[in-house]
């Protein structure tokens, strides 16, 4: 930028004082709040597309019971897997089933074009964990309530805060499904 200055030209793309700060603000944000934001989106892809939502229910229910006193883990949940990892080709579509065609084979063709975690030697630390988060979290949120989304016109634009988010913050109305909440 300084040399851009020193020879009378224009300053880099990219470079001005709000650019900037939407960088920093990313990299400061981004762990912290990046599994809010993940949070937040599954409830609402999961409300946006009822026939998702209820393929996860039955998926978790014949595994895991929330009255079973046993633990829940996400390693047999492949539908929930899937749903949490979500997007590919088409960004805007919301295909689950994308990760289970011989045909497609999108998360195999496009796998270089998610990185949401990066890749190779700095691949984050903590994508395993964020992940099983991601899917735990739609397990027990899935099975231990039922929920309502006031839903209103462009509730699902995103919103810069400084992650994305739904525009109605996503609120959700929740009531107890099974007979006593998990004690673990």
């Amino acid at each position: 930028m300084d040399e851009e200055a020193a020879a009378g030209g224009p300053p880099p793309a990219h470079t001005d004082d709000v650019e900037i700060g939407g960088y920093a603000f990313d990299f400061l944000f981004a762990a912290q709040d990046a599994s809010t934001s993940s949070l937040c989106w599954a409830v609402s892809a999961l409300d946006a597309h009822s026939d998702v939502l209820a393929r996860v229910r039955a998926e978790v229910a014949a595994l895991w019971s929330p009255d079973s006193g046993e633990p829940i883990t996400a390693a047999e949940m492949r539908y929930t897997q899937a749903v949490a990892r979500e997007g590919f080709r088409d960004p805007a579509a919301f295909d689950p089933d994308r990760f289970f065609s011989e045909e497609r084979r999108e998360n195999v063709a496009c796998r270089r074009n998610f990185l949401a975690f990066g890749a190779g030697a700095h691949q984050c630390v903590g994508q395993r964990y964020a992940l099983n988060h991601l899917v735990l979290f739609m397990a027990l949120f899935e099975s231990v309530v039922d929920f309502r989304r006031d839903r209103t016109e462009g509730c699902n634009d995103m919103v810069y805060i400084p992650t994305i988010a739904p525009k109605d913050d996503c609120a959700v109305y929740l009531k107890q499904r099974c007979a006593r909440l998990p004690s673990f």
